[in-house]
């Protein structure tokens, strides 16, 4: 018996006493971690806590402590490192500052989150980068700024960069009338003596007899009504000048004068944005001469102008900020045993009730989600009419609609009010993430922790046999030395191809510039170093090259797809490393990729070309001459962007795979050897598919597919199953951005690696196969601005292969030459590893908006969850991830429960007496308590701005064809009125189409901005001498008479 009267030994006591050891147990765990840390590993302990050094440690390390105690993890963090430095062993220490070095990282990334949610840009990235100065390993902050990175703010243009206005007639002002019949110079001399002006007329102008009579009208009506009925147009010389001739395509490109200016692009925050806006005004337009700076966010055009003013008008309409909305995530952990007693999860029977007639209508009749969600909560809520009725109606359960979309779920409500008493305790853990996203651009969050994990300190699996590496055997047989030497090509170069071009056996380039038109050769000297570049001319904005024996003479040429000019240029070797112009072939529409290859198994080289415009693939039949037979077409989906040659069901035939930027899809098509193609087979990939290989990644035989998703910054593994048919794809994540994508042994191991160009990270990324279609952790490599394009090759001459990339931004080409290290065996020695690793463990959100107006919202959301499973192998802990997608369609301000996943535990108890085993079965007791956890995951879409709209009408094209026929009148319009008469109630300056853009300086328009003037032509100045030509044709409004 105890001196309190108690004995220790009592039944009812024996969990008390185990409760007070637990507790002095786990306060001596916390207070040894101060004893051990300041200590030596000797014993010599005692003298140590005596120390200056000692004492101070213990100071910083209490600081640490109370820091940590009240959130403030900045100053934690110093004082931890502080307390290690003074300490003899720190390690113990070492584990509370990376602790508390992890906090501070995931609290500063939490900040700049609120800072971008309050529009602070700047502030958010700079609270990111402070994040990952603390911790550098940590990822959702390196992803989320590579995401903010891509939104960069541009450079102001110069105020001088524009210049004074074109040459403006100045006409006697007053209204005069006009009763002439003759021919048109006699018309147009008529006008110009009446107004006090002088016209000059192009040679070739043809007369033709016309009747001309208006009255009351100024210069600017007159010669506009004169023009339409002589199917002439004119523009000033000088003040007093005006120069006439034929209203004819050809023509205006001879006579049109020139201008210059610079267009800004404020919503364009991306690369791609700024390319894609070049692309789409310079197709639309057909301008002559465009720049695009990715640094000013600006486009530099230089045509008519009327296509300059056209060009404007059209960006301007495009350039519109994009759409935002905020995103309340809410996570709620639910007690799923609770949820079923409240009745709130969907029912697991189905029961049959009948409706009135009435009640049907009333649903049928509902115009919108909301309205058939109401009439849904009318019909079956506790306060309906059936409800209260009697029969087989009063059956009916009280339900509650919830969800979104095309989908709506009934729940059914608590039936007794008992259990409401539960349902404080049902939400076991909840969260609100706010999330702000722009309309088409991803957006990232993460809540958790970044967790350190226990490793082991050596390990035999890290250093393994080629013919069974691993992940981390790979990642340490790259040096991690990668030499790279950047040499100058021309303006904005975007692809590229390998080939011996001079026969001295070593590697030469071949680089497309889109920017000037031209291909830069850059001759080979074997040791991963070329010459200076010569250049050759192709065709209007080239975007793609292919090297091969077009003509059979045992020289390289080379086939250029020129996007803007719609056309291929065959450009024929000399075997010295120049070229000589060939064939051009047209009826192409926007190629953007092409690829060689026997299609018809004939001995002689084909090209399969890449038809962006029409969706196909283009099978040009090569002659063996350097010419080609008419195109075969094969039909692919929308936008494709990258297609690869292949025997995909292994019966010796060419087969090829295109990816659809588009659609979101890759399409196979089967060879028949004879350039056509069986009906295309699609299979789902990434958002934004924009390049393609193909090798055998899992080592069975047959060809696999690798496909980078640009949008969402992925890579997508296809295995084949040797019937031209493909299984589910797996997926890595890459750097942002990815473009191009190569696919080769880079690492001498007998397995597939791959090459990833990731044109927003400005990084190429090294996939190192494992040969079970699993890579190794990625390794990144920085390279020069936009990366866009790169090609393969052993440019060193050590026969490993190495690497060429083109920046687009950058103008250079970067040769980055392969060091693997590949010298693996075995019996090689174990290999250190660090004792800790971090990891992300939480939820991950990805979310994709796209914004339907006015009030809806599309979204592409990925949760990935990662946690400890509480098992390890050889001590290492083992990780679970999970990933739920879904796609919804919801309206602003509606919640709707996307997914949830359920985790199920389960806890064994037996109590008894202890030491009384043989009265076990009258005095023990067993129990099992099973629980199953939900993670509920509810969003509602908040809208904030929505992309403003205006219909507008643009008259565009080329100048080239026949115009269409006139529009004729709706109900209510004036019919059309008879050449040289004015329109009933116009004003005096002559009229516009409703909704046109017209052109500025013209009759009717608004006045001209000030572009910058070329050096004027002197033949412009002699009347009666024909022009020099200009380049091609640009762009004007049709003439209603043609």
């Amino acid at each position: 018996m105890s001196s309190d009267g108690i004995d220790p030994r009592a039944p009812g006591i024996v969990g008390i006493g185990i409760g007070v050891l637990a507790v002095i147990s786990v306060t001596l765990a916390f207070s040894s971690l101060w004893a051990q840390s300041p200590g030596t590993a000797n014993g010599q302990g005692n003298s140590n806590l005596r120390s200056p050094d000692t004492n101070r440690a213990r100071e910083a390390y209490d600081e640490g402590q109370r820091a940590e105690s009240v959130g403030d993890w900045e100053t934690a963090f110093r004082a931890y490192q502080k307390a290690a430095a003074l300490s003899a062993d720190e390690s113990a220490i070492q584990v509370r500052a990376q602790l508390a070095r992890s906090a501070l990282a995931q609290q500063r990334t939490e900040q700049a989150e609120k800072q971008l949610l309050s529009g602070n840009l700047a502030l958010a990235r700079a609270m990111l980068q402070s994040a990952l100065q603390v911790d550098p390993s940590y990822n959702v902050a390196q992803q989320r700024l590579q995401q903010l990175a891509q939104v960069d703010t541009f450079t102001t243009l110069p105020s001088d960069n524009l210049a004074s206005a074109l040459p403006a007639i100045k006409a006697t002002a007053g209204k005069r009338n006009f009763d002439y019949n003759g021919a048109t110079h006699g018309a147009y001399e008529e006008l110009a003596r009446q107004f006090g002006v002088t016209a000059a007329f192009d040679p070739e102008l043809q007369d033709r007899q016309i009747r001309f009579r208006v009255s009351n009208v100024d210069f600017d009506t007159a010669i506009r009504l004169l023009s339409e009925e002589t199917n002439t147009f004119w523009f000033a010389l000088d003040a007093k000048t005006f120069f006439v001739a034929a209203d004819t395509a050809n023509k205006r490109r001879d006579y049109d004068p020139e201008v210059k200016k610079t267009i800004l692009l404020p919503t364009a925050e991306t690369n791609d944005e700024m390319t894609e806006a070049l692309r789409m005004v310079r197709d639309i337009v057909g301008l002559r001469r465009t720049v695009l700076d990715l640094k000013t966010h600006s486009i530099t055009v230089r045509d008519t102008p009327a296509n300059v003013a056209l060009a404007e008008a059209i960006l301007k309409d495009v350039q519109q900020p994009p759409g935002e909305f905020l995103l309340e995530v809410d996570l709620l952990e639910v007690d799923r045993h609770a949820a079923l007693n409240l009745g709130i999860t969907p029912p697991s029977k189905a029961s049959t009730f009948s409706l009135p007639t009435g009640v049907i209508r009333e649903l049928q009749q509902a115009q919108s989600s909301g309205t058939l969600l109401q009439a849904i909560q009318n019909i079956f809520g506790s306060q309906n009419p059936l409800a209260a009725s009697s029969g087989t109606a009063a059956a009916i359960p009280p339900l509650i609609a919830f969800g979104g979309g095309h989908t709506i779920f009934l729940a059914t409500l608590p039936g007794a009010t008992a259990n409401f008493s539960r349902t404080l305790s049902m939400v076991q853990s909840a969260q609100r993430v706010l999330l702000r996203v722009e309309d088409g651009r991803p957006a990232t969050f993460f809540v958790g922790e970044h967790f350190p994990i226990t490793l082991a300190l050596l390990s035999a699996s890290l250093v393994a046999p080629v013919s069974q590496l691993s992940s981390s055997a790979l990642a340490g047989n790259l040096t991690g030395n990668f030499p790279r030497t950047d040499f100058p090509v021309g303006h904005s170069p975007n692809a590229i191809a390998v080939g011996d071009f001079n026969g001295d056996g070593k590697l030469d380039l071949a680089v497309t510039n889109e920017g000037d038109n031209t291909v830069s050769i850059l001759l080979g000297n074997g040791k991963g170093t070329f010459q200076p570049q010569t250049t050759v001319s192709t065709g209007l904005g080239p975007d793609a090259i292919v090297a091969g024996d077009f003509n059979g003479d045992g020289k390289l040429d080379l086939a250029v797809a020129n996007f803007t000019g719609n056309t291929i240029s065959i450009l024929l070797g000399n075997g010295d490393g120049t070229f000589t112009a060939g064939s051009t072939i047209a009826g192409v529409s926007s190629p953007v990729a092409v690829v060689t290859g026997d299609f018809r198994n004939a001995g002689k080289l084909d090209l399969a070309v890449l038809d962006q415009g029409d969706g196909l693939v283009s099978v040009l039949l090569g002659n063996g001459d350097g010419t080609f037979a008419n195109k075969l077409d094969a039909s692919v989906g929308r936008s494709p962007s990258a297609l690869v040659t292949g025997d995909f069901n292994g019966d010796g035939k060419k087969d090829l795979a295109v990816t659809n930027a588009g659609s979101n899809s890759v399409s196979v098509l089967l060879g028949n050897a004879d350039g056509t193609f069986l009906k295309r087979v699609d299979f789902g990939t990434g958002a934004g598919p924009s390049a393609i290989a193909a090798a055998d990644y899992n080592g069975d035989g047959r060809l696999d597919l690798a496909v980078t998703n640009k949008i969402d910054n992925s890579l997508s593994i296809f295995l084949g199953n040797g019937d031209g048919t493909f299984g589910a794809p797996s997926n890595f994540t890459t750097d942002a951005g990815p473009t191009a994508l190569l696919s080769g042994n880079f690492s001498t191991s007998t397995f597939p690696d791959l090459i990833v160009i990731c044109e927003s990270a400005n990084t190429v990324s090294i996939f190192l196969g494992l040969g079970n279609a699993s890579f190794a952790t990625p390794l990144s490599v920085p390279i020069g601005k936009s990366p866009v394009a790169a090609a393969k090759g052993d440019f060193a001459s050590t026969g490993l292969l190495d690497v060429a990339v083109a920046n687009q931004s950058a103008n250079t080409v970067s040769v980055i030459l392969n060091s693997v290290n590949s010298q693996l065996s075995s019996s090689a020695p174990l290999a250190s590893y660090p004792a800790s690793e971090y990891v992300d463990l939480g939820l991950k959100v990805h979310a994709t908006p796209r914004v339907h107006p006015p009030d809806e919202v599309s979204l592409n959301m990925q949760f990935d969850i990662s946690a400890l499973t509480g098992q390890n192998v050889n001590g290492i802990p083992i990780l679970s991830n999970r990933t739920i997608e879904q796609v919804v369609r919801l309206r602003a301000n509606e919640t709707s429960i996307l997914s949830g996943l359920i985790e199920s535990s389960e806890i064994g108890s037996i109590t008894g007496w202890p030491g009384l085993n043989f009265l076990a079965p009258l005095t023990s007791d067993r129990s099992k308590q099973q629980t199953e956890t939900e993670l509920v995951i509810a969003i509602t879409p908040r809208q904030l701005r929505l992309t403003p709209r205006e219909g507008r009408t643009f008259y565009a094209g080329r100048g080239v064809g026949t115009a269409a026929p006139p529009e004729q009148p709706g109900p209510g319009q004036l019919p059309p009125q008879p050449v040289g008469a004015p329109v009933p109630g116009a004003p005096p300056g002559g009229v516009v189409p409703p909704g046109a853009v017209p052109l500025p300086g013209a009759p009717g328009g608004p006045p001209a901005t000030a572009p910058e003037i070329l050096p004027p032509n002197p033949a412009a100045a002699r009347p009666n001498a024909p022009l020099p030509a200009a380049p091609p044709t640009g762009t004007q409004p049709p003439n209603p008479q043609r």
